[in-house]
């Protein structure tokens, strides 16, 4: 619940980014007065939106904070097979619900459309990398049977999406860097394609939610690839191994 309760910060907080970002690039690129005035709307409503949520849920009050530190008692708690056990099984759990699901890309935010394809490719990093270092990764092994393009020069430690916050004491599951490292690569290149569509659609007055032709066809291509490499699969039996 904790976990979730932080998607749901981060979610809100996301929203309400992006249509400041679209008013601002909007008025930049001399939108029209409608337009204009449409996004100024839809800032405030999420502004609004954000307010109810913060109130709603408490992240304001000591309580929140309270939950905060038990996280962290929790973190420390995962010496315990128990609690390794049942960690590692809730990420598989999230890792394979995002394989089995049908996004659609030829609708921006409609249903499981390209924005939460994205979304959900970034939490999953987000969960992996956040669990103290209970699942860490593997500095002497590049199995990747589907990403053999990867080697260890181009591993870079630095993408922001894979930092591993290390606060597990005993032994971690251990994973290739590559699919980690390829997951965050989709997040960033589907967030360029989401970034571009919806600076189109809320610039030229059109209200389709619709992925314009020339972006789907970069998107599906995009997925078709990440399909073909078999990234959560793969992952999933590397943490198999490990309970």
């Amino acid at each position: 619940k904790v976990r979730d309760s932080y998607k749901q910060f981060e979610d809100k907080i996301g929203e309400l980014k992006k249509w400041i970002e679209l008013l601002e690039f909007a008025e930049s690129r001399g939108a029209s007065k409608e337009k204009i005035k449409s996004l100024q709307g839809k800032v405030e409503k999420s502004e609004e939106e954000f307010n109810e949520f913060l109130l709603k849920k408490k992240w304001l009050s000591g309580e929140v904070f309270k939950k905060h530190r038990e996280y962290l008692t929790f973190l420390n708690d995962l010496n315990d097979p128990q609690e390794r056990e049942l960690s590692l099984s809730l990420v598989k759990k999230s890792l394979q619900k995002v394989h089995d699901t049908d996004f659609d890309l030829s609708y921006l935010e409609k249903g499981n459309g390209l924005h939460e394809f994205r979304r959900e490719l970034r939490w999953q990093v987000y969960q992996i990398v956040n669990l103290g270092g209970l699942i860490d990764y593997n500095s002497n092994r590049l199995s990747c049977p589907s990403l053999r393009s990867y080697d260890r020069a181009t591993l870079h430690r630095s993408n922001k999406y894979t930092k591993v916050v290390k606060m597990y004491d005993e032994q971690s599951c251990l994973v290739d860097y590559c699919l980690i490292n390829e997951i965050a690569l989709m997040v960033s290149k589907f967030g360029d394609i989401k970034d571009e569509v919806e600076g189109l659609l809320n610039t030229t007055g059109e209200n389709d939610d619709r992925t314009p032709e020339k972006f789907l066809i970069r998107a599906e291509k995009l997925k078709q690839s990440w399909d073909e490499k078999n990234v959560l699969p793969i992952l999933i039996g590397q943490l198999n191994s490990c309970s």
